[in-house]
């Protein structure tokens, strides 16, 4: 059945391609837009500086190669603006044939493919990155591609297939990944959405087939049933509300660790309390922020304590005032918002503090988990208060030997204790069984 599925789809889509692709022609970069493609990809407003250099290593070992059929990129044109380039390109001589080559073609050849210009642009659906590498490597020459020409009356199934082939240039993260199952799964329920159920299915399992046998595994268990899963699930759906810096730092393969603390109300707090809350407050007074993080500006910023640090404040201002990070904002946005990042004092977060973080974590529960046994339904949290003893007062230590009393309702001293207990063993978690 899953494959009778399958071949139907495609056969829809390969007739729906041949019907609205026109050929391919080489195009030089200048013609060549994004703003389909960041659409589409918020995360990607401007090129991954990793991407770019590993494309620019491929082109200086094994060459730039935009003839090859499987490194052409797709581009959406009108009718209009395809038969005024084909015009010119009659005029100019460059083009002959009654239509445009669709593969295996050559180019400086009657019936290869012929170099079209479209003063207007025209909208590519991927291919970002090797443009990017090509503008920075290649001769000025050489700055061309080969295009795939659809027109833009294409359906939206088509273009998300086509905006989302990958080639080995384009290696997605984690992030992304997870990012693309949850929207796939929640698609269907959203008001704006354009396709069928199925086809948001079958767009799922792509992404879930691109997770090895083991990643995939600790992924469908935190998307498991259980309602502390699916809290802990919501949680880090949260953070992915910044594709930047949920791409930044997520990983799937260290899933199983963070789940087996038990310790998911903590989790859940750092992931919407701490992480979200810092970086929302970073974009304070910003309109539409949080889809112009980019993924580097979170790598430099991530660790570093400018409100309270000299050094790390030297060193991140001028970056953020001359827009080498935050670069998709204006200069009077980076200047808002570098004082919006003044005003945190503390470390600023992000999902991979959060996972170096849980390895302190795991430390002190190993340590707690002498005091108590944890249900394999319970949280660490639940399994202490039911342990607790109820008390009007609480004991809290201040320093190495000396303590206070603390009055409250029970609830109020249980988290005192839990809290005092947590404290104690990330102090001494190295001295304890």
């Amino acid at each position: 059945m899953q494959q009778a599925q399958a071949t139907a789809e495609d056969s829809r889509r390969d007739t729906e391609r041949r019907l609205v692709c026109k050929g391919s022609a080489l195009v030089r970069f200048e013609f060549l837009k994004w703003n389909e493609y960041v659409k589409r990809n918020e995360a990607k407003r401007r090129p991954d500086r990793q991407h770019v250099e590993r494309v620019k290593r491929i082109f200086r070992t094994a060459g730039c190669r935009p003839l090859e059929i499987n490194h052409h990129i797709p581009a959406v044109v009108s009718q209009q603006q395809l038969d005024a380039a084909l015009e010119d390109a009659r005029r100019r001589g460059r083009w002959k044939a009654d239509v445009l080559p669709s593969n295996y073609a050559t180019i400086n050849a009657p019936d290869g493919y012929p170099e079209l210009e479209f003063p207007s642009g025209i909208e590519c659906l991927h291919g970002l990155h090797r443009i990017q590498a090509g503008k920075e490597w290649l001769a000025p020459t050489e700055k061309w591609w080969i295009v795939d020409l659809y027109l833009s009356g294409i359906s939206y199934e088509l273009s998300t297939i086509l905006n989302e082939e990958y080639t080995n240039t384009e290696d997605p993260c984690d992030g992304e990944i997870y990012r693309k199952i949850r929207d796939y799964h929640f698609l269907p329920g959203r008001a704006d959405n354009q396709i069928s159920a199925a086809t948001c299915v079958s767009f799922e399992m792509l992404w879930w087939a691109r997770l090895n046998k083991s990643r995939a595994k600790k992924l469908r268990t935190l998307f498991g049933n259980g309602e502390r899963t699916r809290r802990l699930a919501a949680s880090f759906d949260a953070v992915s509300k910044i594709p930047g810096l949920f791409d930044a730092g997520m990983m799937v393969t260290t899933l199983n660790k963070v789940m087996a603390t038990k310790c998911y109300e903590e989790i859940c707090h750092y992931n919407q309390e701490y992480i979200l809350k810092v970086w929302a407050g970073f974009m304070k007074g910003i309109g539409n922020g949080f889809r112009r993080i980019d993924k580097s500006t979170v790598e430099t910023v991530e660790k570093r304590a400018p409100g309270v640090s000299a050094s790390d404040s030297r060193f991140l201002e001028g970056l953020v005032v001359s827009g080498a990070i935050f670069g998709d904002f204006s200069r009077k946005e980076r200047e808002a918002i570098w004082q919006n990042i003044l005003e945190f004092r503390g470390i600023i977060p992000s999902l991979s503090t959060f996972f170096q973080d849980v390895h302190l974590l795991q430390a002190c529960v190993n340590s707690i988990s002498w005091l108590v046994t944890v249900p394999r339904d319970q949280t660490v949290f639940l399994a202490l208060a039911e342990a607790y003893t109820h008390r009007d007062t609480q004991l809290v230590q201040t320093s190495a030997t000396t303590v206070r009393s603390e009055t409250g309702s029970r609830s109020y001293c249980m988290r005192l204790a839990y809290l005092g207990l947590f404290a104690a063993a990330m102090r001494d978690n190295k001295d304890l069984p």
